[in-house]
């Protein structure tokens, strides 16, 4: 049996104009330096917590970055 689904999907990608933010539709993508050794962290916000059923979409799976299979 073949699948007939469509899985594809146009994410709207947009920067913040006034700031270091990436947006992924309503995913927020943040980097932010914690010390002078360029060490930083990577800011996830308004991430799903269950599983958007969208190939490659990312979602949190009990605190874990995952990525959908669709």
């Amino acid at each position: 049996m073949t699948d007939t689904r469509d899985n594809t999907y146009n994410t709207p990608v947009y920067r913040e104009q006034s700031g270091d933010a990436i947006w992924f539709g309503n995913v927020e993508f943040k980097v932010e330096i914690i010390d002078e050794y360029g060490t930083f962290l990577l800011v996830v916000q308004n991430i799903p917590t269950t599983d958007p059923h969208v190939v490659g979409a990312l979602w949190a799976n009990n605190h874990v970055l995952t990525l959908s299979n669709g």
